[in-house]
């Protein structure tokens, strides 16, 4: 489990984190679904609630680029990680119950990276 996010499990929290890359993930019927991952998740204190989060990369974060360093809102929750089909696959591990972030509001980028190109499309 994330150890961080199960202090403050089902509230709304303030936290910073640096857009690490984007990617993609299969979606529904095969279809590839744009992603985003951020590094180095702290809250308002500054002390690190996890190393990553993979979010869906929608409007909240069609302005953001690898390298940003952002604060944003976000709500945690608990969910099953390592879906195994239910039963689908035998060899597939078990779920585990994990904590992640959701609903992210508010972004703020609060520096950005010169170093890094910022068109989305080239960092794949």
């Amino acid at each position: 489990m994330t150890v961080g996010l199960a202090t403050i499990l089902g509230t709304g929290a303030r936290f910073t984190a640096r857009v690490e890359k984007n990617d993609s993930k299969r979606g529904f019927r095969g279809r590839q679904a744009p992603t985003v991952l951020l590094a180095d998740v702290r809250d308002a204190g500054g002390e690190q609630v996890t190393g990553h989060l993979w979010f869906s990369l929608g409007t909240w974060a069609a302005h953001l680029a690898p390298g940003n360093h952002i604060s944003f809102r976000g709500t945690t929750q608990k969910y099953l990680k390592r879906y195994g089909g239910h039963g689908e696959l035998p060899d597939a591990p078990s779920p585990e119950e994990d904590i992640r972030l959701t609903r992210p509001t508010n972004i703020q980028v609060l520096a950005e990276d010169a170093g890094r190109h910022s068109d989305w499309s080239s960092n794949k």
